[in-house]
């Protein structure tokens, strides 16, 4: 399928088909050029970050959160999307012990059914 290569809209909703599609590489492609083509919009960039976590490149989506905080700061969608890498990163620091947190475990009691 080809897009006209100056229609930003049709490479973002490419690049949206491509990832339901589950071709990556596809969709990472046309979110950069959407990216490229709307500077001023923050949406690629949140797509793109999404697509890149879901892939579990985090380091990769947060930047792309990041900017999409810088081009539409008074929009809080990359704050929160931006949520979901750092708790991965965490979640994969922790099991490595990287984080100096004990891991716990699973609880030995249900604190509601046998109380604190």
């Amino acid at each position: 399928m080809q897009t006209d290569p100056s229609s930003a809209i049709a490479h973002y909703k490419l690049g949206l088909g491509l990832e339901e599609a589950r071709d990556q590489q596809g969709a990472q492609a046309e979110l950069e050029s959407a990216s490229r083509l709307l500077p001023k919009s923050g949406q690629p960039h949140i797509a793109l970050g999404d697509l890149l976590s879901n892939t579990g490149r985090e380091d990769a989506a947060i930047l792309e959160y990041t900017t999409a905080a810088k081009v539409e700061p008074e929009s809080g969608t990359p704050y929160v999307e931006s949520g979901t890498p750092y708790v991965r990163i965490a979640m994969t620091q922790q099991k490595e012990g990287q984080l100096g947190l004990p891991n716990l475990g699973p609880p030995t009691r249900n604190p509601i059914t046998k109380g604190f």
